[in-house]
């Protein structure tokens, strides 16, 4: 559907990430190094990566020379000079109080920290160009591992946007798909909230750090989000909602998901943003179609003119993904070991044959939804495969 060229810089961009030396866990003190990095003046998410590509680790960054740091792609005098810097024993004793208040401050809010080098980090995310080198996530961690759909739209919604919302996102979970949203008013919280009501998965992209509640009205939903999903920031924690993190934090969205579903969106709406930013990520682009009179609604149609595809139903997005989620990136070595309990319940529960999906949820005691959820992600893992009529074997 999209350029050939969006495809080869995903692919490209891919290789890279997989080439990286360093996904695995990371301890606490590893993790302040990653934040010292971050806090740089200058060190961009794009740079951030160059660096670990050309030294391997956030601690080999500072202790290389500056000429090797002026090697770097993309790499100001300046930039290395305040790498460099931070040799100075008052500079380094203040970066290393700032990456240490981080840390206890994430744990006081009861949030992890992943970086990119975590292998808890989510994979599809490490795949786009300029992934955050650090996650703040609060809530459960499983929900960034099964399959992602966002549905986003306009802060100024209607209630014919706000219905189409809730009507997709309650569809999505209950085909085991999880809720990609940005807890902003309007389409963002219709999503997030029907996904809640269905008993789904739903993940929440801030443009605060996630110890702070923004729009103050949404607390309730924050506090839901954070039981039966993830709140996920790129910005420290304590964070303000400054105006310029909302575009930045759109990437994230599209990054986290197999596809953007933008509901309702003026010409001038950051959801056209999210868009955009799933085009260049290699994502499928679905838009919810309006009427003509609707100031909502021309950034949505001006989508599907220009090749988005064009949503009625949930089966619409839906069935765009049955056939490609065999083809999403899969780990190199399938393993069973360390899977979530429904996960495990669900593996454990298929015969040696092909099973329907009702049998399946049956023998593992679970809802079909949620056996339907488990049983993607298995299939994302490699352990299991679908067949036709709903019917999957393990592999």
């Amino acid at each position: 559907m999209w350029s050939v060229v969006l495809w080869s810089v995903v692919l490209w961009s891919v290789v890279l990430w997989s080439r990286l030396p360093f996904v695995r866990e990371i301890v606490v003190e590893e993790v302040e190094w990653w934040l010292r990095l971050q806090a740089v003046p200058g060190v961009g998410a794009a740079l951030y990566g160059e660096l670990l590509r050309r030294f391997g680790t956030p601690e080999g960054v500072f202790s290389a020379p500056l000429d090797a740091l002026m090697g770097v792609p993309r790499m100001e005098r300046e930039t290395a000079l305040a790498i460099r810097a931070h040799r100075e024993e008052a500079r380094r004793r203040q970066a290393e109080a700032g990456a240490a208040a981080q840390v206890r401050a994430a744990e006081e809010a009861g949030a992890t920290i992943l970086t990119m080098g975590d292998s808890r980090y989510p994979s599809l995310l490490r795949e786009v160009h300029a992934p955050p080198p650090v996650l703040f996530v609060r809530g459960s961690g499983d929900a960034l591992r099964g399959p992602c759909v966002a549905v986003v739209g306009s802060r100024r919604s209607t209630s014919y946007g706000r219905q189409a919302a809730r009507m997709l996102a309650a569809g999505l979970v209950e085909r085991g798909f999880t809720v990609v949203s940005g807890m902003a008013r309007g389409i963002d919280g219709a999503a997030h909230s029907a996904a809640l009501e269905k008993g789904g998965k739903t993940v929440a992209v801030l443009g605060c750090g996630v110890d702070v509640v923004y729009p103050s009205e949404h607390r309730g939903l924050y506090e839901a989000v954070e039981r039966a999903g993830a709140l996920v920031s790129e910005f420290p924690m304590g964070a303000a909602p400054d105006p310029h993190h909302f575009p930045q934090r759109n990437r994230v969205i599209s990054g986290l998901s197999l596809g953007v579903v933008v509901v309702e969106a003026d010409l001038k709406s950051g959801a056209l943003l999210t868009a955009q930013h799933a085009l260049e990520q290699g994502r499928e682009v679905f838009a919810v179609p309006g009427p003509i009179t609707s100031e909502r609604s021309r950034g949505t149609n001006r989508l599907i003119q220009e090749g988005a595809k064009l949503v009625q139903t949930v089966e619409d997005v839906v069935e765009e993904f049955q056939t490609n989620l065999r083809g999403a990136p899969l780990p190199a070595t399938p393993s069973a070991e360390g899977l979530p309990d429904e996960e495990r319940a669900v593996l454990d529960a298929l015969p040696g044959e092909a099973a329907h999906i009702d049998a399946i949820a049956v023998a593992a005691g679970l809802p079909v939804g949620r056996a339907l959820s488990a049983l993607l992600s298995l299939e994302l893992a490699g352990l299991v495969r679908q067949l036709p009529g709903k019917h999957f074997v393990k592999m």
